[in-house]
C-alpha cells in the first residue's frame, strides 16, 4: 500500500541544522566565559520570555507550521477525520480554560499547552546565533490538579481536581496547632513538677514508723552510722531500707493501690470454698485416741514453802484457796456460724458486707509437730527440777469457733491438737482454755479484723491460768478500761485490703492494773535497762495491739507489790503479750520473754531472775510450725 503521508525530511534537516548551530554558539558563549574568568550570571529557572512579543515573525512562522504537522500527522490514512481529538494549544488556541471559582481568578485564562511545546534554550534568548530557530520537542500534558507558572509572571496557581459543580475542599490547620509550642511547654512543666514535687515530699514528710498491724512487724529504723558499717555497705543499705520501708502514708497508698488493682481481673471475694481436695469429701483429720486420753496423768504444781508467803492485795483478789474455787461459766447468747464463707489471698472471710464481717486465719496442725512441741517442754522441765513449775497453755485461733459451715472440713482440730500436746507431756502443767473461750465466743474475746485475741479473751484465759498455779487473780472489774476506736488489724493486710473489714473496723478494749507495779525494759540481750510503763498510749504508732508491751523484741521486768515469792517467766508469741496485764495482781515478779527474738539461754535465765513458774503461753500456730519449735529448743541452752 503507498504512503500517502507527505514528506517532512527537508524540515527536519532544517531543524536540525538549526540545533547543532545553537549548540554551537552555545559552546562559543561558554569559551568566552571561561576566558574571561568571570563567574556566568545565575539563569533564573522560572524567568519566562514571550516568544510572541521578542520576534514576531518567527513567531508566526511556527505557528504555522505547528498548524501544518497538525493537520497532517492527526488524519487517518482511511479517511480525513482525525484519529484522536487535538488538545488545546498553549500557543495558538483561544478557548478559555475552566477554573474552579475560587482559586482562579475571574479572567481568561491560558489554554493548556499542546502535545508539542516549542522550548527555548536560555542562551538563545540573549541574542545567540540561531534564536529564530527552536526546538520542537513532544511533551505530556500536565494532570488536572499540577502547578505552572503562568506566562504573565502571576504566582502560580494550583487546579484541583474538584467535580462540576462542587466547592474544592480546602485542608485547613487543626487549631491547636496555632497553640503547639504552648502545649508543649505545659506539658513539660508538669512532668516536672510532679517529678520532682513527689520526690521533695517523699523526703520532708513525716514517715511511718514503729510496728504495723497489715504486716505484723515493726518498720525499719535509721540506720546508726560508724566507720565499719559505712566500709563494709550496711550503712548505705540500711539508709535504702529505711526510706523505702517507712514511706509516708504507706497504708493509703496500698490501699488506694489495691482499690485500682480491683477494677482489673477476676474479683476472688465471692469465691465459695466446698472443699479442700475437689473430691466432695472432708478432709481426714488427725484425732487424739481416747485410751491415751483415759491413761494421761495430769502433773500437779509444787506446792512447797516458799520464801515469802502468800498476800490478800487490794481490789477485789482472791486467796490461794479461793482460787481453787471456778465458778460455773455460761453462755449469754447463741453464736450463729454462717452456712458459707469465702477464701481471700488464704483468709477465711465470713459474713461478707455486714458489721459482722470477719477475717479468719487457717489452721492446718500435725500431730508429730506437736509430739515435738511437747518433749521441748518436757526437756525444760528436767532442766529447771521439781521445784519449778512449767505450764502449757496453748491458746486457739479464732478460726476454732468462727469459721463457716461449708470450710470447716479444711482445716484441722485444733482442740485435737491441743489434747494432742497434752498426751504427750510430763509433769508439765497443761492449761486447756479451748473450752473456758468456747463458753464467751458471743462476746469480743476475738478481732474481726486481726488475727490476735482480744484482751478480753486473754482475761478469760489467764484467770483459768491463775486458778490452775493456785495464785491470787484480780476481778475484771478492778482494771482500768481503754479503748481504741476505729482499730483495724493484720487481717486487713493479710486478705489484700478487704475493704469491708475497714468499712467494719474493730474497737480494742485493753485493761491496765490498778495495783502498784513498775515496769523495766531490756534488749533481747537482757542489757541496757530502762523504766517505763507497761502500755505504750503515747503513740500514735501503738494505737493497736502493740499498745501492750510496745511490741515483741525486747524483754520485760514487771515488779509488782503482790509480795508472794512466786516469779512467773512467760515465753510466749505475740498472743502472750495480752495476758501480762492479767498476771500483774498474781506474781511478785514476771519475766515476759519472746522466743523468737531473745538472745540469751533460758537455763542461766530461769536461776538469775530465780524463776518458781514458767508459762508457755502462745497462740496453737507456733505449738505447730517446725520453725517455731526449734527456736524454744534453741532457746533453752
Amino acid at each position: 500500500m503507498p504512503d500517502n503521508r507527505p514528506n517532512n525530511s527537508s524540515d527536519d534537516d532544517e531543524l536540525m541544522r538549526s540545533f547543532f548551530e545553537s549548540m554551537k554558539a552555545l559552546e562559543k558563549v561558554s569559551a568566552e566565559l571561561e576566558e574571561s574568568e568571570e563567574e556566568p550570571s545565575p539563569i533564573d529557572a522560572h524567568e519566562y520570555v514571550d516568544p510572541e512579543q521578542q520576534d514576531p515573525e518567527v513567531y508566526d512562522k511556527m505557528v504555522s507550521e505547528i498548524e501544518r504537522k497538525r493537520a497532517e500527522r492527526r488524519k487517518s490514512i482511511w479517511s480525513d477525520e482525525p484519529v484522536i481529538p487535538v488538545s488545546k494549544s498553549h500557543w495558538i488556541d483561544d478557548e478559555p480554560q475552566e477554573a474552579a471559582p475560587e482559586e482562579i481568578p475571574e479572567r481568561p485564562a491560558r489554554p493548556r499547552r499542546t502535545e508539542a511545546v516549542i522550548r527555548k534554550p536560555a542562551h538563545a534568548a540573549a541574542g545567540a546565533a540561531g534564536a529564530g530557530a527552536d526546538e520542537l520537542r513532544p511533551r505530556r500534558p500536565r494532570p488536572q490538579g499540577s502547578q505552572h507558572r503562568r506566562p504573565d509572571g502571576e504566582r502560580p496557581v494550583r487546579r484541583s481536581a474538584a467535580p462540576d459543580g462542587e466547592r474544592p475542599r480546602r485542608k485547613r490547620k487543626p487549631k491547636y496547632k496555632k497553640h503547639e509550642a504552648e502545649f508543649c511547654f505545659f506539658n513539660a512543666a508538669i512532668c516536672i513538677v510532679m517529678v520532682f514535687g513527689i520526690g521533695i515530699a517523699l523526703v520532708v514528710m513525716k514517715r511511718s514508723s514503729g510496728f504495723i498491724e497489715s504486716e505484723n512487724r515493726n518498720l525499719a529504723e535509721f540506720p546508726e552510722f560508724s566507720l565499719s558499717s559505712y566500709f563494709s555497705g550496711e550503712f548505705t543499705d540500711g539508709i535504702v531500707n529505711y526510706y523505702t520501708d517507712t514511706i509516708p502514708g504507706r497504708e493509703d497508698l496500698r490501699t488506694l493501690s489495691n482499690r485500682f488493682t480491683n477494677l482489673f481481673g477476676i474479683n476472688t471475694d465471692n469465691v465459695k470454698i466446698i472443699n479442700n481436695n475437689g473430691s466432695g469429701q472432708p478432709t481426714e483429720k488427725e484425732t487424739v485416741d481416747e485410751e491415751k486420753k483415759a491413761t494421761t496423768t495430769k502433773a500437779t504444781i509444787y506446792t512447797g514453802p516458799r520464801e515469802t508467803s502468800a498476800s490478800v492485795s487490794d481490789g477485789g483478789q482472791t486467796t490461794e484457796t479461793e482460787t481453787q474455787t471456778t465458778s460455773e461459766l455460761v453462755t449469754k447468747k447463741k453464736v450463729e456460724i454462717p452456712d458459707e464463707g469465702s477464701l481471700l489471698n488464704g483468709i477465711i472471710i465470713s459474713n461478707q458486707g455486714t458489721p459482722e464481717v470477719r477475717a479468719l486465719s487457717q489452721f492446718g496442725g500435725i500431730f508429730r509437730i506437736g509430739e515435738r512441741y511437747a518433749n521441748a517442754l518436757n526437756a525444760y522441765k528436767q532442766m529447771v527440777g521439781p521445784t519449778v513449775n512449767v505450764y502449757n497453755m496453748c491458746c486457739p485461733l479464732a478460726s476454732a469457733y468462727y469459721t463457716p459451715k461449708n470450710m470447716q472440713s479444711m482445716l484441722s482440730d485444733q482442740h485435737e491438737c491441743i489434747e494432742n500436746i497434752a498426751v504427750n507431756l510430763k509433769d508439765v502443767v497443761n492449761v486447756d482454755v479451748f473450752d473456758t473461750l468456747k463458753d464467751h465466743m458471743d462476746e469480743d474475746i476475738y478481732f474481726r479484723t486481726d488475727h490476735h485475741w482480744q484482751p478480753l479473751g486473754a482475761y478469760y484465759a489467764a484467770k483459768q491460768f491463775a486458778e490452775t498455779a493456785q495464785v491470787p487473780f484480780a476481778d475484771l472489774s478492778t482494771y482500768e478500761e481503754k479503748k481504741i476506736e476505729g482499730f483495724v488489724g493484720s487481717m486487713y493486710g493479710y486478705s489484700n485490703y478487704l475493704e469491708d473489714l475497714k468499712k467494719y473496723p474493730d474497737t480494742l478494749t485493753y485493761y491496765k492494773p490498778t495495783n502498784e507495779y513498775t515496769t523495766t525494759f531490756y534488749d533481747s540481750t537482757f542489757s541496757n535497762p530502762y523504766t517505763r510503763s507497761l502500755f505504750y498510749e503515747e503513740f500514735d504508732w501503738t494505737q493497736n495491739y502493740s499498745v501492750i508491751l510496745g511490741g515483741d523484741t525486747n524483754i520485760a521486768e514487771i515488779k509488782t507489790d503482790v509480795n508472794n515469792g512466786r516469779c512467773l517467766v512467760v515465753i510466749k508469741n505475740s498472743y502472750g503479750n495480752a495476758l501480762v496485764p492479767f498476771f500483774v495482781g498474781s506474781f511478785e515478779k514476771i519475766y515476759v520473754v519472746d522466743y523468737r527474738y531473745c538472745q540469751v539461754g533460758m537455763k542461766d535465765f530461769f536461776n538469775r531472775v530465780g524463776a518458781t513458774d514458767v508459762l508457755f503461753g502462745m497462740a496453737i500456730f507456733g505449738c505447730y510450725s517446725d520453725d517455731h519449735v526449734k527456736m524454744i529448743e534453741d532457746l533453752m541452752i
